[in-house]
């Protein structure tokens, strides 16, 4: 088994694959989430680390769907991308790279991770050397998810008001996708 990262538009999330590359495609989001009209999941990136995950969500285009990039392909894949498209490299730190010559990712990971930490700092140029080269210090962490989950609506009596169904569906969907989220630490109490 290999750990794979996957990055749901922002939420990086560990997942466990076995072999092979089983969504190595891209496509439309997931037709539940269409008939919703709205775009809870529109784009997925599943790669060898957080870093290559996060950075193939980014680069599916609307209206959405999957990007596999698998440890063969990873440093290809982001040799070819603009500097400021790797994850974790904002604007200025994609400014002064490119002010000194180095645009693409691919040129970013030949260049000796000292240069990169005397443009960028210490932390951040040898982060930015190893994100370059597919490399990702944060581990995957595979989240078991629950074997079902589910929740229950009933109407007072039978509709066939499309507006009402939909809307029923809508909170069905934000109630289950609230159980599926680790619970936010709330505000702290106040002090007396």
């Amino acid at each position: 088994m290999a750990a794979a990262g996957v990055d749901l538009g922002g939420l990086a999330a560990g997942a466990d694959t076995e072999g092979g590359d089983p969504l190595g495609r891209r496509g439309p989001p997931p037709a539940a989430l269409l008939f919703l009209g709205l775009p809870l999941l529109d784009c997925v990136g599943i790669g060898p680390s957080v870093t290559v995950a996060a950075t193939a969500s980014a680069q599916i285009s609307p209206p959405g769907g999957v990007l596999t990039i698998t440890p063969h392909q990873a440093a290809d894949r982001l040799a070819r991308l603009p500097v400021e498209a790797l994850h974790g490299i904002g604007p200025r730190q994609a400014a002064v790279l490119r002010d000194y010559g180095i645009h693409s990712v691919g040129l970013l990971a030949a260049v000796p991770p000292s240069t990169v930490q005397r443009l960028l700092g210490g932390r951040a140029g040898r982060l930015a050397t190893d994100h370059a080269r597919g490399i990702d210090p944060r581990p995957v962490v595979p989240r078991a998810l629950p074997a079902s989950a589910a929740v229950r609506c009933s109407f007072e009596r039978h509709t066939l008001d499309g507006a009402a169904a939909r809307a029923a569906l809508l909170t069905l969907a934000v109630r289950l996708g609230a159980r599926q989220r680790p619970p936010r630490p709330g505000p702290p109490a106040p002090s007396r």
